[in-house]
């Protein structure tokens, strides 16, 4: 008779010593249940970054744009969250969401750039 229970379901399991479950519904889900919270943080995030990549697309259609702060916060812009960074000069930093680019300028003033294709960011 087995000693051995299966970490999720509790059943007795047989077969190799290192087996921790007794099937594989039964491995999915102890794994699911353990990775739901970060699984949860990554899909928000996620979601806040596509959002903000999305806004600043449809405020820069031509591909470099200046906008005001308010328009940003207007559309639901989350300055907290962006994927990459790149420092230009001392003073000039460009903060993206993804492809979509942008940096504070004087007077609550922004410009929005598109990154271009054959560019790779190191941050």
């Amino acid at each position: 008779m087995s000693k051995r229970k299966c970490l999720e379901c509790g059943v007795a399991i047989y077969g190799r010593p290192d087996k921790k479950f007794c099937c594989d519904s039964c491995r999915n889900a102890h794994h699911n249940k353990m990775h739901a919270e970060t699984g949860r943080v990554v899909r928000k995030i996620s979601r806040i970054l596509k959002r903000n990549r999305r806004i600043l697309a449809n405020l820069n259609p031509k591909g470099s744009a200046e906008v005001y702060r308010d328009q940003l916060l207007r559309a639901n812009f989350d300055f907290r969250y962006l994927t990459s960074y790149c420092q230009v000069s001392e003073d000039v930093v460009y903060y993206f969401c993804f492809d979509q680019g942008y940096r504070p300028m004087d007077n609550d003033w922004y410009s929005i750039i598109n990154l271009p294709e054959n560019v790779l960011i190191d941050s």
